[in-house]
C-alpha cells in the first residue's frame, strides 16, 4: 500500500476516479422522453405502426373522447436506457397532459429484445379488474415478443374499447364530475438524484481512505516519539490545513545573552555553617 501513500500517486488516483465517474454517469445517462404534444396521442418514434393501424387508433381515441372522457396514448421507442418503466410511463404521461381516466400504452423496440408497458390514470387503474389486466397482458405478450407492433396496438384497442364500454358505457360509470386525483405524480428525478449522490459518496469514501494512508505514512516517518521537529509538512491532497510547517526550534530562535563575569570576584560555594 505504500505506492498509494505517495502524493502524486494518490493524485492520479483520484482524477482517475473523478472521470470513470463522470464517464459511467454519461453511460447510464437515461434516454429522453418523446417530444410528445397534447392531442396528438399516437407517437410512432421508433417506426413500428403503420399507417392504417395510427388511423384506427386515432378513431377509437376520438370515439372515447367524445363518450366516455377517456383515451389511449401510445408511444413507440427505440430506448428506454436507464428508466424503471413504470417511472419512465408515469413522466411521459404526464408531459403528454394525460388525465384520470386515459392509459398509456408505450412499445419499445430495444436492441437487448422487445418490450412493452402500460401505465394509466388514477380512476382507470383502480377500476381496471384483473379479467382486463390479463387479457391485455396476454394480447401484448404474443404480439410484441413476436414484433407484431401493428398487432399489439390493435388487440390493446380492441380490448380496452370494451372496457371503457363496460366501466363508462350505458349502465356503466359515467359519473364525469368525479374520478380520481388525475394522472399519476412521476417519482423518476429522485431516483437520479440518490443515483448521483451514491456515485460522489463513493467517490469522497475513497478520497478519505487514501488521504488517511498518506497521513499514516507522515506520521511514521515523522512523527515518531525522539524525532524531534519534523522538517517535512504534511499536506492534504486537495485540500485542508497543512500541518507541522518546517520551523526552527524555539532554543535556535532565542537570542543569546551573556555578561561578563566582575573581575577580581571568585565564586565561593554557601556554607552550611
Amino acid at each position: 500500500m505504500k505506492f498509494f501513500q505517495k502524493r502524486g500517486v494518490a493524485l492520479t488516483v483520484m482524477l482517475l476516479m473523478i472521470a470513470v465517474s463522470i464517464a459511467w454517469g454519461l453511460y447510464k445517462k437515461p434516454a429522453s422522453l418523446p417530444n410528445v404534444k397534447y392531442e396528438t396521442w399516437i407517437y410512432d418514434g421508433a417506426g413500428l405502426l403503420s399507417a392504417q393501424t395510427e388511423r384506427m387508433l386515432e378513431r377509437y381515441n376520438d370515439n372515447w373522447d367524445s363518450s366516455y372522457r377517456a383515451l389511449c396514448a401510445v408511444a413507440t421507442v427505440k430506448s428506454v436506457k436507464g428508466w424503471d418503466l413504470d417511472e419512465y410511463t408515469a413522466e411521459l404521461g404526464e408531459r403528454w397532459g394525460l388525465g384520470a381516466r386515459d392509459l398509456l400504452l408505450v412499445l419499445v423496440d430495444a436492441k437487448d429484445g422487445p418490450t412493452w408497458y402500460m401505465n394509466g390514470g388514477d380512476e382507470i387503474m383502480e377500476l381496471m379488474s384483473g379479467q382486463y389486466q390479463n387479457s391485455l397482458s396476454s394480447g401484448l405478450d404474443a404480439a410484441v415478443y413476436t414484433n407484431r407492433w401493428d398487432d399489439a396496438a390493435s388487440g390493446a384497442f380492441e380490448t380496452i374499447n370494451g372496457m371503457y364500454a363496460s366501466y363508462y358505457g350505458i349502465g356503466g360509470y359515467v359519473d364525469y364530475g368525479s374520478g380520481g386525483e388525475g394522472w399519476q405524480s412521476p417519482q423518476s428525478g429522485l431516483g437520479l438524484i440518490w443515483k448521483f449522490l451514491l456515485v460522489l459518496l463513493a467517490v469522497i469514501v475513497i478520497w478519505v481512505i487514501i488521504d488517511r494512508l498518506r497521513y499514516n505514512r507522515y506520521r511514521r516517518r515523522c512523527l515518531a516519539p525522539g524525532m524531534g521537529t519534523p522538517t517535512v509538512r504534511y499536506t492534504p491532497i486537495f485540500f485542508g490545513r497543512s500541518l507541522y510547517s518546517p520551523r526552527t526550534s524555539a532554543v535556535q530562535r532565542r537570542p543569546t545573552v551573556s555578561s561578563p563575569r566582575p573581575s577580581g570576584t571568585t565564586y565561593r560555594p554557601s556554607s552550611g555553617t
